[in-house]
Protein backbone atom coordinates (compact mmCIF):
# COMPACT_ATOMS: atom_id res chain seq x y z
CA UNK A 1 0.00 0.00 0.00
CA UNK A 2 1.45 3.38 -0.94
CA UNK A 3 1.54 6.28 1.46
CA UNK A 4 -0.18 9.59 0.78
CA UNK A 5 1.98 12.13 -1.07
CA UNK A 6 3.66 14.58 1.29
CA UNK A 7 5.11 17.62 -0.53
CA UNK A 8 7.21 18.45 2.56
CA UNK A 9 9.00 15.09 2.40
CA UNK A 10 12.06 15.30 0.09
CA UNK A 11 12.08 11.54 -0.56
CA UNK A 12 10.70 10.53 -3.95
CA UNK A 13 10.19 7.17 -5.64
CA UNK A 14 13.19 5.99 -7.64
CA UNK A 15 11.27 6.19 -10.92
CA UNK A 16 11.18 9.99 -10.59
CA UNK A 17 14.98 10.08 -10.58
CA UNK A 18 15.13 7.72 -13.56
CA UNK A 19 12.57 9.83 -15.44
CA UNK A 20 14.49 13.04 -14.67
CA UNK A 21 17.83 11.55 -15.73
CA UNK A 22 16.38 10.22 -18.99
CA UNK A 23 14.08 13.02 -20.14
CA UNK A 24 15.49 16.14 -18.49
CA UNK A 25 19.24 15.57 -18.35
CA UNK A 26 19.48 12.76 -20.91
CA UNK A 27 19.96 15.04 -23.89
CA UNK A 28 22.58 17.25 -22.22
CA UNK A 29 26.07 16.81 -23.71
CA UNK A 30 28.16 14.21 -21.87
CA UNK A 31 30.78 16.81 -20.94
CA UNK A 32 28.15 18.91 -19.16
CA UNK A 33 26.74 15.95 -17.24
CA UNK A 34 30.23 14.68 -16.35
CA UNK A 35 31.04 18.09 -14.87
CA UNK A 36 27.75 18.25 -12.95
CA UNK A 37 28.29 14.74 -11.58
CA UNK A 38 31.86 15.67 -10.61
CA UNK A 39 30.57 18.68 -8.68
CA UNK A 40 27.67 16.71 -7.20
CA UNK A 41 29.05 13.26 -6.43
CA UNK A 42 27.04 10.41 -4.94
CA UNK A 43 27.62 9.58 -1.31
CA UNK A 44 26.67 6.61 0.80
CA UNK A 45 24.35 7.10 3.73
CA UNK A 46 24.84 5.24 7.02
CA UNK A 47 21.99 2.97 5.86
CA UNK A 48 23.94 2.02 2.74
CA UNK A 49 21.86 3.95 0.20
CA UNK A 50 23.42 6.26 -2.36
CA UNK A 51 22.39 9.91 -2.56
CA UNK A 52 23.57 13.32 -3.73
CA UNK A 53 23.78 16.37 -1.44
CA UNK A 54 22.27 18.67 -4.07
CA UNK A 55 20.06 18.54 -7.13
CA UNK A 56 21.88 18.70 -10.48
CA UNK A 57 20.31 22.01 -11.53
CA UNK A 58 21.87 23.69 -8.48
CA UNK A 59 25.24 23.40 -10.24
CA UNK A 60 24.08 25.26 -13.35
CA UNK A 61 24.57 29.02 -13.69
CA UNK A 62 22.58 31.90 -15.13
CA UNK A 63 25.09 32.08 -18.00
CA UNK A 64 25.62 28.38 -18.62
CA UNK A 65 22.98 25.75 -18.20
CA UNK A 66 19.95 27.39 -16.60
CA UNK A 67 18.66 29.15 -19.75
CA UNK A 68 19.05 25.90 -21.72
CA UNK A 69 17.36 23.92 -18.94
CA UNK A 70 14.46 26.38 -18.82
CA UNK A 71 13.88 26.10 -22.58
CA UNK A 72 14.15 22.32 -22.44
CA UNK A 73 11.68 22.07 -19.54
CA UNK A 74 9.18 24.29 -21.35
CA UNK A 75 9.29 21.97 -24.38
CA UNK A 76 9.15 18.88 -22.16
CA UNK A 77 6.09 20.16 -20.30
CA UNK A 78 4.42 20.85 -23.64
CA UNK A 79 5.07 17.25 -24.69
CA UNK A 80 3.60 16.03 -21.38
CA UNK A 81 0.48 18.15 -21.83
CA UNK A 82 -0.12 16.81 -25.34
CA UNK A 83 0.39 13.18 -24.41
CA UNK A 84 -2.42 10.80 -23.47
CA UNK A 85 -0.19 8.30 -21.64
CA UNK A 86 3.39 7.09 -21.32
CA UNK A 87 3.57 5.43 -24.76
CA UNK A 88 2.13 8.55 -26.38
CA UNK A 89 4.60 10.65 -24.36
CA UNK A 90 7.54 8.52 -25.59
CA UNK A 91 6.41 8.93 -29.21
CA UNK A 92 5.91 12.68 -28.83
CA UNK A 93 9.19 13.10 -26.94
CA UNK A 94 11.11 11.31 -29.72
CA UNK A 95 9.40 13.50 -32.33
CA UNK A 96 9.92 16.85 -30.57
CA UNK A 97 13.49 16.13 -29.45
CA UNK A 98 14.56 14.22 -32.58
CA UNK A 99 17.47 16.55 -33.41
CA UNK A 100 18.75 16.52 -29.82
CA UNK A 101 18.50 12.73 -29.64
CA UNK A 102 20.31 12.35 -32.99
CA UNK A 103 23.09 14.65 -31.74
CA UNK A 104 23.34 12.65 -28.53
CA UNK A 105 23.50 9.33 -30.43
CA UNK A 106 26.23 10.73 -32.69
CA UNK A 107 28.22 11.92 -29.67
CA UNK A 108 27.81 8.50 -28.04
CA UNK A 109 28.94 6.75 -31.24
CA UNK A 110 32.04 8.94 -31.50
CA UNK A 111 32.79 8.48 -27.79
CA UNK A 112 32.54 4.70 -28.19
CA UNK A 113 34.79 4.66 -31.26
CA UNK A 114 32.00 4.12 -33.77
CA UNK A 115 32.51 7.14 -35.96
CA UNK A 116 29.74 7.02 -38.59
CA UNK A 117 31.14 10.10 -40.35
CA UNK A 118 33.95 8.18 -42.07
Amino acid sequence: MSEKFDPQNPKRPQWIGNFTNKYVYGIFPDEVMDEIKRRNPTKESPRGTMFRNHKHFQHLTENIGLPQLDKHLAKLIGVMQLSEGISDFEKNFNKVFERDLDRKRLQDDIKNGNNPLF
